[in-house]
């Protein structure tokens, strides 16, 4: 039963229905390995390596920022990807509506009658697209603004952790300058 519902609504919607399943599929598939890599993450403490001795405060600083920024950036892999789908697909889902309308039109004016249910129909089933589309992008963009507050917070306590790292650093004489 549902099996046959989804292949006609995936027929009705016509070629650009099976593009808006492969972006659903691939959107899905990035918020499940992010959140398959945050629940497995391991909370390691902060500490740059390769700490010149005797490093100043601005030394410090910018081992600290190097070691938080390349921490973000592996936290933020593939959101670009996500932000794509979440664009793309309503986008999509209009493209589908427009063509679906244009093939519409073109059936009537060749047919010469104009049959309401025909025409109803026809609207319906274009439709569908801009249905499909906004069903892919909604809950993908809830995800994506889930991640990236779920981001936000670690790169804050990333931050935190840096500043009492180069306090900690500072205080037992790692330079004179502290930021």
């Amino acid at each position: 039963m549902y099996l046959d519902w989804f292949a006609f609504y995936m027929t009705a919607g016509g070629p650009v229905m099976w593009v808006i399943l492969f972006l659903s599929v691939a959107g899905a598939a990035v918020v499940f390995e992010r959140l398959f890599f945050f629940s497995f993450e391991g909370r390691a403490p902060f500490a740059p390596e390769d700490v010149p001795a005797g490093a100043d405060g601005e030394t410090l600083r910018v081992l600290a920022d190097r070691r938080v920024r390349a921490e973000v950036f592996g936290w933020q892999r593939n959101l670009a990807l996500l932000e794509i789908v979440i664009r793309a697909a309503p986008m999509l889902g209009l493209l589908g509506t427009v063509l679906g309308m244009v093939e519409m039109f073109r059936v009537l004016n060749v047919g010469g009658a104009l049959d309401a249910a025909a025409v109803t129909g026809g609207i319906r089933e274009a439709l569908f697209t801009t249905v499909a589309g906004l069903c892919c992008a909604i809950p993908l963009l809830i995800a994506h603004g889930l991640l990236c507050a779920a981001i936000d917070r670690r790169e804050e306590r990333l931050n935190r952790a840096a500043d009492a790292w180069i306090r900690e650093r500072l205080k037992r004489g790692g330079g004179t300058n502290a930021r």
